[in-house]
């Protein structure tokens, strides 16, 4: 055999002695193996991760063939919004529509005659945590119109006109998902008053990603509601929720009260809020509609100076509950600074509470829960509504009632 080096199937060997065999370099053997080896088992990854693949996918396609959901949440993960009404969701108190908006469905186009309010804001206007839905905000507005519209029809004589109030309020919504909802949603059904309520949740600790205006229809929140829609994902998690033994409630990123004490990381930074109804006012108002904003009552603020030691036991000490009533005044404020600013009707559900000897059966639940109001309190807010849109009927293109 010639000194040269040859190739025994492709792989080089050394020179050997005449009438020796030509052994294949051991380090050379060992690499060509490796690579063989490695090519197998990628080959086999690959075919495992393709079947995988292909079996995901015929497993979601045969669970969204069945008439069967799995998933019982009222709130569900929305790539912009972060989460929304689930269409056609029903439960004992109340319904949501076709659109996500709680109560009856309702005609795209407004009929004539018709005044149109919608209610935006979170879960104090939605009615979230009342035993009663007829008790919530929305309704009491539509009834305390009724009753001012038939009060002046009679003087008049002339017939009365009709109201039609939708409750848009989403539970943890903030203004810069309520501003989303009104310019994706809201404005296309020609409402003639949007009354405007946050200011709660802006202030609560930022979600995981940031605050709202980085969070909201980012890649990762997208990524969030795809992965949500999934049948196969519902399933699996129902079945994770049943071993754990855990009741299948909307699960959002929520945070505790008292742990927000100052106005660091915080869902809606204070610049931002104000921005934001800025905004929800220029966008009412340019399809000839008028906003009416409201401040958000606090009891820590408003209840007696007798109720404190209860609301140390809450907080901990009084001075933890102090800085929760400076952040949200400061954010009450600038709903003040806003209105001002832009000459918007607004309604100080703050100072109207404060008016009240009885402020404490203004409140749900208190002092555990100093965030929502009760049905006497909600009847205060919607009156003052009631009279803040005959006064400011026809500005703006907004209807008269």
């Amino acid at each position: 055999m010639p000194d040269a080096c040859r190739s025994v199937r492709g792989l080089p060997v050394h020179p050997t002695p005449p009438g020796e065999l030509c052994p294949v370099s051991a380090a050379v053997l060992r690499r060509h193996c490796r690579v063989r080896y490695n090519d197998g088992m990628r080959k086999k990854y690959l075919l495992l991760l393709g079947g995988s693949v292909v079996a995901v996918l015929l497993a979601e396609g045969i669970l969204r063939l069945l008439p069967v959901e799995f998933s019982e949440q009222r709130l569900v993960r929305d790539g912009v919004l972060g989460w929304k009404n689930r269409p056609n969701w029903r439960c004992e108190r109340f319904s949501i529509n076709s659109r996500g908006f709680i109560g009856e469905e309702f005609a795209p186009r407004k009929q004539p005659g018709v005044t149109r309010i919608f209610c935006l804001g979170d879960s104090c206007v939605a009615g979230d945590y009342l035993a009663r839905y007829a008790d919530s905000f929305p309704c009491q507005l539509a009834a305390a119109l009724e009753r001012t519209q038939e009060t002046g029809a009679a003087a008049k004589g002339s017939p009365p006109k009709r109201f039609e109030v939708i409750n848009a309020a989403v539970g943890g919504y903030s203004s810069d998902q309520g501003l989303r909802w009104l310019r994706g949603e809201i404005v296309r059904y020609q409402p003639d008053f949007v009354t405007v309520s946050f200011g709660w949740n802006d202030h609560w600790l930022a979600r995981v990603g940031g605050s709202d205006k980085q969070v909201s229809g980012s890649a990762t929140e997208r990524a969030r509601a795809a992965l949500s829609s999934s049948k196969l994902f519902q399933l699996v998690l129902k079945a994770y929720q049943s071993c754990r033994r855990k009741r299948n409630m909307p699960h959002l990123e929520q945070v505790e009260p008292a742990s927000v004490v100052v106005p660091a990381n915080v869902r809606v930074p204070p610049e931002d809020f104000r921005t934001n109804l800025a905004e929800i006012v220029d966008t009412v108002r340019a399809i000839g509609a008028e906003a009416i904003l409201m401040t958000t009552p606090n009891y820590l603020e408003l209840a007696p100076s007798g109720k404190r030691r209860e609301l140390a036991a809450v907080f901990g000490s009084w001075e933890t509950a102090e800085k929760l009533v400076q952040l949200h005044d400061r954010y009450n404020q600038l709903v003040k600074e806003v209105a001002a600013a832009r000459r918007a009707p607004l309604v100080d559900g703050t100072e109207l509470f404060r008016a009240r000897e009885d402020v404490v059966s203004l409140f749900e639940r208190p002092p555990g829960d100093f965030v929502h109001p009760s049905p006497a309190g909600f009847q205060i807010l919607a009156e003052a509504v009631a009279r803040t849109i005959r006064a400011n009927a026809g500005k703006h293109g907004a209807s008269p009632p």
